[in-house]
């Protein structure tokens, strides 16, 4: 049996820290552009029933998720938008920790970035 929650819950993480620090590079106002992290969860997919058992979500509720996430508007810029509402984001993304570890990743990703394709 495949255990997938470690990892999983990694990159939600690392996505929350790199949403709002883009969301401060890029104010709706002054950009015209709003961005929010959606979440449509673990989406069930009939290959990985195989393999783990029925994880997550249907498909319809996903892609609900989906269209709220991109449809949500100003209000929800920064904002993580699970389950099609604008949630307060917790734990490591939050407090003296959290914002050390996304000022960590943000800098780690930006060196990445910048060896691909300098001036970034």
């Amino acid at each position: 049996r495949m255990v997938l929650d470690g990892r999983y819950n990694v990159t939600k993480l690392i996505t929350v820290f790199v949403t709002k620090q883009l969301a401060t590079t890029y104010p709706p106002i002054s950009s015209n552009v709003v961005v929010n992290c959606m979440d449509a969860d673990k989406v069930f997919q009939p290959i990985v029933e195989c393999l783990v058992g029925k994880v997550g979500r249907s498909a319809v509720v996903g892609a609900r998720a989906l269209v709220h996430g991109v449809s949500a508007g100003a209000s929800s810029h920064r904002g993580y938008v699970p389950d099609c509402k604008i949630t307060k984001t917790k734990g490591l993304a939050i407090g003296e920790k959290g914002a050390e570890l996304k000022r960590r990743v943000g800098e780690e990703l930006r060196q990445k970035w910048e060896a691909i394709y300098p001036g970034v």
